[in-house]
């Protein structure tokens, strides 16, 4: 890729980067199928929460994204910080982390232009997204969670995982994109 058309992708995937969790309880062999630089595509909407606490699901996604949409100023009651992230997103999957029978899957929401860039590369600033999600989640391991993310509402909203579908089949972008 020419230098003129990697700005662009550059500033739309890390131009107002913001964390965003999602937790649920997931099955191990739905967990084993991500793999650090694959590219998924989350076929529905995202719901997401900018509140980040401690978790009592076993499998969170944490998601690195500029592309979402404050759902919490349509209902200014609601306490959940909840955000969307359109449907037909790209995510790359950065990392995983497990401990404690926790599980950590953090994707970075990109372009669709940068699918390319992003499947034959590796960019500086996703290593410093890295650490700041391994940061994240050492500290919400011993942390208290958040009433508000525990509402039969919020857990029914967020209880599928994504990229996937309920057969474990990933949703694969890029060279390593499923036939």
């Amino acid at each position: 890729m020419k230098s003129e058309e990697i700005q662009p992708i550059m500033n739309a995937t890390f131009g107002n980067l913001v964390f965003f969790c999602r937790d649920l309880d997931l099955d191990e062999k739905y967990i084993s199928q991500y793999q650090a630089g694959q590219i998924l595509e989350e076929k529905a909407f995202t719901d997401v929460s900018y509140k980040i606490g401690g978790m009592v699901k076993n499998c969170r996604y944490l998601i690195a994204s500029s592309n979402w949409r404050d759902l919490s100023r349509l209902n200014p009651d609601s306490e959940l910080g909840h955000a969307v992230i359109q449907s037909g997103s790209l995510f790359k999957v950065l990392d995983i982390q497990k401990e404690n029978e926790k599980t950590q899957i953090l994707l970075l929401n990109i372009p669709q232009q940068g699918v390319e860039l992003f499947s034959n590369s590796k960019i500086d600033i996703e290593n410093k997204i890295i650490e700041k999600g391994i940061e994240i989640f050492s500290k919400n391991l011993s942390a208290a969670p958040l009433e508000e993310l525990q509402s039969d509402y919020w857990i029914s909203r967020t209880s599928f995982p994504v990229g996937m579908n309920h057969k474990a089949d990933l949703f694969m972008k890029g060279p390593m994109e499923s036939e």
